[in-house]
């Protein structure tokens, strides 16, 4: 009777070899989209561009720049929280402001943390509530670092 001799090295050096691929390719995934460290949601690679240009402007000193970039966002893709952020942030009128932020409120349930704690800290600063800004400011401070 013959014996098969089974590659039981051979075997194991192949599955160690899979193994350690999937455990690379795991670490190696595509990045979240993210501005500062935040991660936002529902941007495409153009729209994020256009919101990073926006953001870019605004700590430039060209709020005009900004505020268009981010009015055009908004029309284009209302649904991006990141989008209203920007623009209460560029706002050219408190009424603006006021609407922007009440558009990113509206949009708080599809947002990454990040943009909740952003959107929260825009709604405390027109209600006037001190205490809940610096909360929340220390936490995003503390969760995203380069935000600051």
């Amino acid at each position: 009777m013959s014996t098969i001799k089974i590659p039981y090295r051979r075997i194991v050096l192949l599955i160690s070899i899979f193994l350690v691929s999937l455990v690379s390719l795991a670490h190696h995934r595509t990045p979240e989209p993210s501005i500062k460290g935040i991660p936002v949601t529902d941007l495409s690679k153009m729209q994020l561009i256009d919101a990073k240009a926006g953001f870019a402007a605004n700590v430039n000193n060209n709020w005009v720049q900004s505020n268009e970039i981010f009015v055009d966002l908004t029309e284009k893709h209302p649904q991006a929280i990141i989008g209203w952020i920007g623009l209460a942030k560029s706002a050219t009128s408190l009424e603006q402001y006021n609407y922007a932020v009440s558009q990113a409120q509206k949009r708080l349930k599809d947002a990454s943390e990040g943009e909740q704690l952003i959107a929260n800290l825009l709604a405390a600063r027109v209600e006037g509530d001190k205490s809940l800004q610096l909360s929340i400011s220390e936490t995003l401070i503390k969760k995203y670092p380069q935000s600051g």
